[in-house]
């Protein structure tokens, strides 16, 4: 689940009333706490349930209406320890609060930013009007990872700016276990909607390949059987994306409607067969038990004795030099080749992703190893479809195999295109390298 943790907004001076819990927001407080209220919609997802805990004085209560307002009116619940600086009554209070909800938290200084430390680890300062996210791997004890902030400094977590330390990595690692629960919170909410199969799969396999990076320091048969089980995990939805992409391809191409077309029909009904059973094991126990036993076991291991940002800096370099290597000799004509390497690239972007600070010993930025996967993600994907065309073409009638022969013609050409492409994008970095190197 996430937090937001909200310092209510400017208020008047003390003197002007007789207690401090009847202080009121200034004008000026007001106007500047809702010209922060675009970033934070920006920041939201429209589909999230939202909840909002406030402090009862008047100035947090004023605080939380405005924000209420602005992002769809949720529901306010008031809270004494809010304002008294209960932290034990605030942790009993969140074991309650639904694993898919978005939860705000209004309340005031020094207790947030000792909440914040408590939970992260890291010296916040929540400026007045400030907010403050945080994403909950553990509720018992409740431990997070900061995400972003409005209106406030850079958090300066401990060596985080500058390096990456090993406690930081388990807690990253700990905070992607906590994304995959989200979304299959969401795939149980929606499991029609295409993003949400597809974006659980892509928390599943960010933890994959985090637990990658690390694997020279872990038990290899314990790395093994939990990697699997996340291998598991991703697999099982697997289908359901290659059919979800399948038929957004056609459509795409084709412009044809949905409802005109035998091929999408034909696989529409496949989904929603895969649907049910996915819905069923989805809403089972299973995924949540191995994600908290993977947690478990993320939190067991051992402090690193060796300096692990000079492990991460030359680990990540290596990954980068391998797989540069193995795509300048890459045969794109052979799904075979192009497919491990499309897998390394994107154990990279995710990696990088989530640790910027290795993009200094990065070969490709954010951007273009995004273009990068995507071409190449096209390229294998023009496989994979293909070979699923063709063997639906033996058990579906005449209209379907003209639309599907009609349909692999294109994913050929497609395929084509791309490979063309990557070939002429790796020729222009090449160049571009040298000339660098021709200067130095």
């Amino acid at each position: 689940m996430r937090i937001i943790l909200v310092r209510h907004a400017r208020a008047e001076d003390q003197h002007s009333f007789s207690t401090d819990f009847d202080r009121k927001l200034t004008d000026e407080g007001r106007k500047e706490f809702e010209d922060r209220l675009p970033e934070l919609r920006d920041k939201l997802d429209p589909k999230k349930k939202i909840l909002i805990w406030s402090s009862p004085a008047a100035r947090a209560r004023q605080t939380a209406e405005l924000l209420a307002e602005g992002i769809g009116d949720p529901k306010i619940e008031f809270y004494d320890f809010l304002y008294y600086s209960d932290y034990d009554a605030f942790c009993f209070e969140l074991k309650y609060v639904e694993e898919d909800r978005l939860l705000f938290v209004v309340g005031h200084e020094p207790d947030l930013s000792e909440w914040a430390f408590r939970i992260t680890g890291s010296d916040v300062k929540m400026k007045k009007g400030s907010l403050l996210a945080i994403q909950i791997w553990s509720r018992t004890p409740v431990k997070g990872r900061i995400e972003w902030q409005i209106n406030g400094p850079k958090p300066s977590e401990t060596a985080q700016e500058e390096e990456i330390t090993f406690p930081h990595y388990q807690s990253t690692l700990l905070s992607q276990m906590g994304e995959i629960l989200e979304r299959l919170s969401a795939f149980r909410e929606d499991p029609q909607e295409p993003e949400t199969t597809h974006q659980l799969r892509v928390a599943v396999r960010t933890a994959r390949s985090l637990l990658s990076f690390v694997n020279p320091l872990l038990l290899y048969d314990e790395y093994r059987f939990y990697q699997d089980k996340l291998r598991a995990i991703a697999g099982r939805f697997g289908l359901l994306r290659e059919l979800d992409v399948l038929v957004e391809q056609w459509l795409s191409y084709s412009g044809i409607e949905v409802g005109e077309s035998a091929l999408a029909k034909a696989f529409l009904s496949d989904r929603t067969e895969k649907q049910e059973e996915l819905t069923r094991y989805a809403n089972s126990i299973s995924i949540p038990n191995d994600i908290e036993d993977l947690s478990a076991w993320i939190q067991s291991w051992p402090a690193s004795s060796d300096d692990f940002t000079k492990f991460a800096a030359e680990r990540f370099a290596k990954w980068n030099k391998r797989v540069d290597k193995r795509l300048d000799s890459a045969d794109f004509h052979e799904w075979a080749e192009i497919h491990p390497i499309r897998i390394a690239y994107k154990k990279i972007r995710y990696v990088q992703r989530a640790f910027p600070q290795l993009e200094t010993v990065a070969t490709l930025d954010l951007k273009d190893l995004k273009d990068l996967q995507d071409d190449l993600g096209i390229i294998c994907d023009t496989y994979v479809n293909e070979e699923i065309l063709e063997e639906a073409m033996k058990k579906h009638g005449e209209e379907f195999q003209m639309e599907a022969t009609q349909f692999i013609t294109h994913l050929v050409t497609l395929r084509h295109e791309r490979e063309e492409h990557v070939i002429s994008t790796k020729l222009d970095q090449d160049q571009m390298n040298q000339s660098s190197e021709s200067l130095q």
